[in-house]
């Protein structure tokens, strides 16, 4: 493995996020990448809006004009080396490719230079990769482990996107009310619950082939 660890991670599970970018293009390639990052790690990213409840902050400055430095990531740490405040600046002159971003992450979460070049970690980021290869993941799982993976089964009332048939397999987003057991996990669950939901259903739909659904649901699922 070529990954790099800086030293310092975070010492928590939640992480919030500020963005502070006025392009729509540039604001969804740095949410894009936030995305990306938490469906690897067991590290959950939660977006805010005020400066001041972001553990990240991105943003855009003058640096050293175009295509030199396209961005840096600034880390400060407790004494025990868990980090309490990440800054990610890119330059201005560059802007935000989704790329990009994905390496400042990196730093912001505790991973340093890769020294494998067909990694989004590697020094010079390829702006051509489309998006975190193997190495990276590993270095970033070595930090934080992977995102639990929950079996079971579960009944509530959903709606949400969805495709896929009223009666048989289904993948959608849902947010609801459910119980259920899940195989790995705390047992017995119940509340309101949301997150992507694929799995066999039975249940009652409305919806159009495309669109928004609701109505009672069994199955098996993961989340």
């Amino acid at each position: 493995m070529a990954y790099v660890l800086s030293g310092d991670y975070w010492g928590k599970q939640t992480v919030s996020y500020y963005i502070d970018l006025a392009d729509a293009n540039q604001m969804m390639a740095a949410l894009r990448a936030f995305e990306k990052w938490d469906s690897e790690l067991a590290l959950d990213f939660v977006r805010v809006y005020t400066p001041a409840e972001g553990d990240i902050t991105v943003s855009t400055v003058d640096i050293d004009g175009p295509q030199m430095a396209l961005a840096r990531a600034k880390t400060f740490t407790n004494p025990e080396n868990q980090i309490t405040k990440s800054v990610i600046q890119f330059d201005s002159a560059d802007g935000v490719t989704f790329q990009t971003a994905l390496h400042e992450i990196g730093h912001a979460i505790g991973l340093d230079h890769s020294g494998d070049p067909s990694t989004i970690m590697s020094w010079r980021v390829d702006l051509t990769l489309d998006g975190l290869q193997p190495d990276d993941i590993a270095g970033g799982q070595i930090l934080y482990s992977a995102p639990e993976l929950l079996f079971g089964w579960n009944i509530g009332w959903n709606f949400g996107w969805y495709h896929g048939w009223a009666y048989g397999w289904n993948a959608d987003w849902y947010v609801g009310w459910g119980v259920g057991w899940h195989v790995t996990g705390d047992g017995w669950t119940y509340g309101w619950t949301y997150g992507w939901n694929v799995g066999w259903n039975v249940g009652w739909h409305i919806g159009w082939g495309n669109g928004w659904n609701f109505g009672w649901s069994v199955g098996w699922y993961y989340s």
